[in-house]
């Protein structure tokens, strides 16, 4: 997976959403969002979502 796969769960018990901050690249998140880092941005997480985001390279190889 290396530097092209970012995971970020909520680790905070109680809360829904977290601050998280991307790499230089284009990312895209797991629910279609694309973002532009290096960036810092807040993330609305239900317990049964694992929010995640792909380099825009490795994206285009798994579609």
């Amino acid at each position: 997976m290396g530097g092209d796969l970012l995971v970020a769960p909520v680790m905070e018990k109680g809360a829904v959403a977290r601050k998280v901050v991307l790499p230089p690249g284009k990312w895209l998140a797991d629910d279609g969002k694309t973002y532009i880092g290096p960036a810092t941005v807040e993330v609305v997480s239900p317990i049964e979502r694992l929010p995640y985001f792909l380099q825009s390279c490795m994206a285009q190889v798994s579609e």
